[in-house]
């Protein structure tokens, strides 16, 4: 029997007083020492190492959730959520080697899981490994066909290993599943320049400043590449460090260059309505539906708070409803942070708005 996941949402604006705790306001590097969570118990067993793990790797100190990740596995021995946890919190740190141990031990256990193929594909590419990266990125596709970013990824991979032609290929068929991809924009505009295509080009990285008006790198080099139709030349013009992150977006930290972050809790953060418009969501895939979720048939609704800032990212997730459990909450707080809005507006200027939305997950049997 053949399950079809159907995920709706709804943008609900706040419009209440009162304070929020902005995680990401609060969120040291990656690796900064950061005091342990306050007034938190003592875990004791693993589904509480679990959670405090979690609420370490929103406060992005990773080294804290691998330590929680691990602890709850010495309890409970290979338990996938606690390995997904400690991937992920590796794969921040740029322990790529430890990621990609995590990831495999999980898809031991759930071999048919399209977006830990992914995930461990990009620990693969950012560790330079980009031929076993594209293997899994090849196999999250045929598991999953109709999720963008498994192209895009592929994509890039195809690049940096010189194979133009391939990564345009998969740039294009992730731009059909999801037209207001940035990312994909951004790729394929750099594999466009390889072929000194450029007036294609510039399609795309007008397409990339329509979505993210603050990314300086798409700027620059519409620019260079007009200047470089003006004067006929041919010259290609490399990223350098204002390059646009070119993989996918694996988890809540990943983001394009120029986001403006809160400095602290509800830092420059607007409520909507009144002069403050609400911000118009571009870009809002489907959070995965977990192995252990389909198994156990879960569904149900998650509500949370959101932050979205004045260049339409979401820059804090938190959830404020019951926990679904067997890792659909994670995926769909993953997932919230890779969502694109157009921003709210305040007399014709972006601005940083605080929304409430509702992810749903329901199971329907065909």
């Amino acid at each position: 029997m053949r399950h079809t996941l159907v995920i709706a949402t709804q943008i609900v604006v706040l419009i209440v007083a009162g304070c929020f705790f902005s995680l990401r306001g609060a969120a040291q590097d990656a690796g900064a020492t950061i005091a342990p969570v306050e007034n938190w118990p003592d875990p004791k067993t693993p589904d509480a190492f679990l959670r405090r793990g979690y609420e370490y790797a929103r406060l992005k100190n990773y080294a804290l959730a691998i330590q929680d990740a691990s602890s709850a596995l010495a309890l409970k021995p290979d338990w996938a959520p606690a390995l997904r946890l400690r991937a992920r919190a590796a794969y921040e740190l740029k322990e790529y080697e430890s990621a990609v141990r995590d990831y495999t031990a999980v898809l031991r256990q759930y071999p048919d899981w399209p977006q830990v193929y992914d995930l461990r594909g990009l620990a693969y590419s950012l560790s330079g490994r980009h031929d076993l990266a594209i293997l899994d990125y090849t196999q999250a596709i045929k598991l999953d066909p109709y999720v963008a970013t498994p192209y895009n990824n592929r994509g890039w991979a195809y690049l940096e290993t010189g194979e133009v032609q391939r990564a345009i290929q998969d740039l294009d068929h992730a731009l059909e599943l999801s037209p207001e991809y940035v990312r994909a924009h951004g790729n394929r505009a750099k594999a466009l320049d390889k072929q000194n295509d450029f007036q294609s080009e510039l399609v795309d990285l007008e397409d990339v400043i329509r979505l993210d008006p603050q990314n300086q790198w798409a700027k620059d080099q519409h620019e260079a590449v007009a200047r470089r139709l003006g004067l006929n030349g041919t010259k290609s013009v490399e990223g350098g460090p204002g390059e646009p992150p070119v993989g996918g977006i694996a988890g809540p930290t990943a983001q394009e260059p120029g986001v403006t972050r809160a400095s602290g809790p509800d830092a420059g953060v607007n409520r909507a309505g009144g002069a403050v418009s609400e911000p118009v969501p571009l870009y809002k895939p489907d959070p995965a539906y977990t192995p252990q979720a389909r198994k156990h048939k879960v569904s149900g609704a998650v509500t949370f708070w959101i932050i979205v800032d004045a260049a339409g990212n979401v820059v804090d997730a938190k959830e404020v409803s019951p926990r679904l459990g067997d890792g659909l909450d994670e995926n769909a707080v993953e997932t919230l942070h890779t969502w694109k809005f157009k921003p709210a507006m305040r007399d014709g200027v972006p601005v940083s708005v605080r929304v409430m939305v509702q992810v749903q997950f329901k199971l329907y049997s065909n």
